[in-house]
């Protein structure tokens, strides 16, 4: 019976002094007060409580051995393990303090900080104010944990100053007088210095610096400063400063809405040198990348990528990009309906090919397609139809218009003991007004100009019949393929251009497609069947291994094809793929192509993947026998190897090589990466060796090292 009087009375006094503490700040934010002992001096208006105390006041806790609240004067103090958690995460220590009844405002004695993200603030002493400013006095910050066996020691890198102000409305933590010390050793003295605190994920200042040495370049130390213009707005300004270029301007531009994004890269320069194996027409150089997005509605998406440089070795050897041959730009209009598609378009492209004039490029523009498949008809099956319309025009060379359309009836049958026939029927049209083509039968005669078409009906029959079978944990598909496709023979006249479908090779993804060139220009015709047979096993956890090797025949060989393709002759070369899931961190892919009469490999793409514990290791080889296409005129055998290890949970080595095996080849490139990071550290070292030798292009060896200190960018 005491021991409930007692409880009572505990909770009462509690009570009355929330009470107080409530009316005193005139607000609505819940108070809570307990302790294991509580008394009250009515006379004086003072509340004492000792012992595992808690004062909870909105997202505030107030946590110490005792604490004395004064409601007359609003005023709180408390000692012993005292330590505040604030509404934004960050964790306050102190001996002492001396508090407003709402603890924003007041004094503290011996303040150690612990930031929201774990990094640290300690100080001889602090004063609070009302305005979420707290000004620190003798304060050391560091993000960098103690060491473990000896917390004495100086963490890997802090900043010791005279005064510290944390502004939490700000969101800044400012220094003045103040030593960066790396080890405990000063390495920089800052008369004011300022960062976000660590509750801010964006604020405009300063980033890591990254230095770095080429053969080009020289020395150079880029030093990017980053704009929050608004939250979804902000822009990057990073100029490169070099000992053998001088400044080069970089900057990006970022931009987010509710339905749309953009981002701008540029640079520019003007080059001190005079550039003797290429032809730059002038001294200011640089380069513009421009990618947007905007939906309009649910349906309607407009977008934009445009790739712009000064001449075409500016990328290379400044370092921006490397080994590219093409910059696209590209604007469309994009409409996602249910059963279609329809895209309006258009394109321009830069060659960085010195060699290549400039006149030859072509633009296309516009560019319009139509996709659309009906809801199945009574009699079965659905409706297709697409379309497509392209303008391409050049200031020297081949000109050519071009409208196509295509309808077709597609219907899948599948039978009660498993198979499958999908019957494609479809009828093309194309009209084409052409102007300066080439005659392939006279290249040095006249020129072909006017308008021509070709009308192309197809019949495509597709038969598949998976076999399953159940062994255990481990089950087997077995699946035989059969496509027929039967179509009038030598649809594609001399006068149409052939701009799109230039790269055609026959492999594992395009043998069972009835059209296997990438685009409209050209056209599979004849009748020919497709065959081939795939397998694959399956566990508990996924695929194990798949297997595939097929082939195609044609009733008539003629020369729509290139050599080289593996589609020449009346049996296609052997194409198949292996892939195999050994372990689970294992994985195997390889890709061939056989030649039809002696079975040498013609091509091989071989890819291992093996991801264990701490090491990466991934090979790609690539092999390109003596009959090249046009898309690829010479022989090729290469191969890139890549690997990471990472020695601790903080130290990081990889390294990549490419290699040409042909005789007469070499080391294409070499490079070796050395990362360190940690709670409050990263550092990247990169070298790299590149090989490639072009006009305006010589072998190049760079070296970068990117610093980057947690919080200060």
């Amino acid at each position: 019976m005491r021991a409930f009087a007692r409880l009572l009375m505990l909770a009462l006094l509690a009570l009355y002094c929330v009470k107080g503490v409530a009316s005193a700040q005139d607000s609505d934010l819940p108070v809570l007060l307990s302790a294991d002992e509580m008394t009250y001096d009515q006379q004086l208006d003072i509340a004492v409580a000792k012992g595992h105390v808690e004062l909870s006041y909105g997202d505030r806790i107030l946590l110490a051995d005792s604490l004395t609240y004064n409601q007359a004067q609003d005023f709180v103090t408390a000692s012993g393990n005292v330590s505040l958690v604030e509404d934004d995460g960050n964790v306050l220590f102190a001996d002492y303090v001396e508090l407003s009844g709402d603890l924003r405002r007041g004094a503290i004695k011996s303040i150690r900080m612990l930031l929201a993200d774990r990094s640290r603030l300690a100080a001889n002493g602090a004063r609070r104010y009302g305005n979420g400013i707290t000004e620190l006095s003798k304060a050391v910050y560091s993000p960098c944990d103690l060491c473990a066996d000896d917390p004495s020691r100086a963490p890997l890198w802090q900043i010791k100053a005279v005064k510290v102000v944390h502004d939490q409305n700000d969101k800044e933590i400012a220094y003045v007088d103040a030593l960066f010390e790396v080890f405990g050793v000063p390495v920089a003295w800052l008369p004011y210095f300022s960062h976000p605190d660590p509750s801010v994920k964006r604020k405009t200042g300063f980033l890591g610096p990254v230095f770095g040495s080429s053969s080009f370049l020289g020395s150079s130390v880029q030093v990017p400063f980053f704009f929050n213009i608004a939250p979804n707005r902000d822009a990057t300004f990073a100029p490169i400063f070099s000992t053998e270029e001088g400044v080069i301007l970089t900057g990006e531009y970022r931009q987010a809405t509710q339905r749309g994004e953009l981002t701008f890269r540029a640079s520019a320069t003007h080059s001190p040198r005079e550039r003797i194996d290429q032809d730059v027409s002038s001294r200011v150089r640089g380069h513009v990348e421009l990618h947007a997005r905007q939906d309009l509605s649910e349906k309607w998406t407009l977008g934009a990528d445009a790739e712009r440089a000064s001449d075409a070795t500016y990328l290379s050897q400044y370092g921006f990009r490397r080994g590219e041959n093409t910059l696209t730009s590209h604007a469309f209009a994009e409409r996602f309906d249910e059963g279609s598609y329809t895209e309006i378009s258009g394109f321009a492209f830069q060659s960085l090919d010195p060699l290549e004039n400039p006149d030859t490029i072509p633009l296309v523009t516009p560019f319009a397609s139509y996709n659309w498949i009906g809801e199945p008809t009574t009699l079965g099956g659905r409706l297709t139809f697409d379309a497509n319309a392209m303008v391409l025009t050049r200031d020297f060379g081949a000109d050519s218009k071009r409208l196509s359309i295509t309808g077709g009836w597609v219907r899948t049958l599948e039978s009660t003991w498993g198979s499958r026939l999908t019957i494609n029927a479809s009828v093309r049209g194309d009209v084409y007004d052409v102007a300066d083509v080439i005659d392939p039968n006279l290249p040095n005669g006249p020129r072909l100009e006017g308008t021509t078409g070709r009308f192309v009906p197809q019949v495509v029959l597709d038969w598949r019949h998976p076999l399953v079978r159940h062994d255990g944990r481990y089950s087997e598909v077995i699946e035989p393929i059969v496509q027929f496709i039967a179509s009038p023979n030598n649809k594609n006249p001399d006068e149409i251009p052939n701009e799109d479908s230039v790269d055609l090779e026959l492999d594992d993804t395009n043998l069972f497609s009835a059209n296997r060139f990438p685009g409209l220009d050209r056209v599979e015709t004849g009748v020919r069947v497709n065959y081939g047979l795939k397998t694959s096993i399956y566990g508990a956890d996924g695929p194990l291994a798949s297997v595939l090797l097929g082939q195609s025949y044609r009733e008539e060989s003629n020369n729509i094809f290139e050599n080289g393709s593996g589609l020449t002759g009346h049996f296609s070369d052997y194409v198949g793929r292996i892939d195999l899931y050994l372990l689970p961190f294992v994985d195997l892919s390889y890709r061939t192509r056989l030649d039809s009469d002696d079975f040498s490999v013609q091509r091989t793409a071989l890819r291992a993947a093996l991801n264990y514990w701490r090491f990466q290791l991934s090979t790609d080889y690539i092999s390109i026998s003596d009959t090249p296409t046009t898309a690829t005129p010479q022989n090729i055998e290469e191969v890139f190897v890549y690997g990471r290890f990472d020695v601790t949970d903080h130290w990081a080595v990889s390294g990549r090589l490419r290699r040409d095996l042909n005789s007469g080849g070499g080391t294409l490139l070499t490079g070796a990466s050395v990362i360190y990071h940690d709670e409050c550290v990263q550092i990247i070292g990169r070298f790299q060796r590149d090989f490639f030798r072009d006009v305006g292009l010589e072998p190049s060896t760079s070296f970068i090292l990117q610093l980057q200190l947690a919080n200060l960018g």
